[in-house]
């Protein structure tokens, strides 16, 4: 849950401060993150790496 409220923290920060266009940034690194360690933790990961 610790980084789930970091990631929460992290959203809050950047739409009280008005870095509304870093939001966007933001989410994707998190989703290709979150894909890449799905990737390589999974048997799915050959599949996966086709799409890049």
């Amino acid at each position: 849950m610790g980084v789930l409220r970091t990631i929460g923290e992290l959203f809050q920060f950047l739409i009280k401060r008005g870095a509304w266009f870093l939001v966007p940034v933001v989410a994707g690194l998190l989703l290709i993150g979150m894909l890449l360690i799905l990737a390589s933790a999974t048997p799915l990961g050959p599949f996966i790496y086709t799409i890049f």
